[in-house]
């Protein structure tokens, strides 16, 4: 799930009360997920996000924003979810001494 990016999958089937994620990088097709799957690793944040336009994208300006968003929604999300390659390493889901990862199908 952390290796690869999400987007809105609205009214699956047709069915306007369905919505989930799914995979919109380009790794393999297929993968998709619930809501209560990706909150448990995602947020929206909109103040952070605004902090790191401002800022050139220096995470280091804008920490203290972070973890302070709202559990993502299908239904009213309008982002992608997606983790930073330094955050994986950083902490311990890819070794550097293994190499390059393999994020987001690339």
């Amino acid at each position: 799930m952390l290796t690869r990016g999400w987007g809105p999958d609205l009214a699956v089937n047709g069915n306007e009360e369905r919505n989930q994620w799914k995979t919109v990088d380009s790794g393999p097709a297929g993968g998709l997920m619930l809501n209560s799957d990706l909150c448990l690793a995602y947020d929206n944040n909109s103040i952070h996000q605004k902090c790191m336009a401002e800022n050139n994208n220096n995470n280091r300006k804008c920490k203290k924003s972070q973890n302070k968003g709202e559990p993502i929604n299908a239904l009213h999300s309008n982002c992608c979810a997606w983790t930073h390659k330094g955050a994986l390493f950083n902490k311990g889901v890819y070794d550097k001494k293994d190499g390059p990862a393999d994020l987001c199908g690339k």
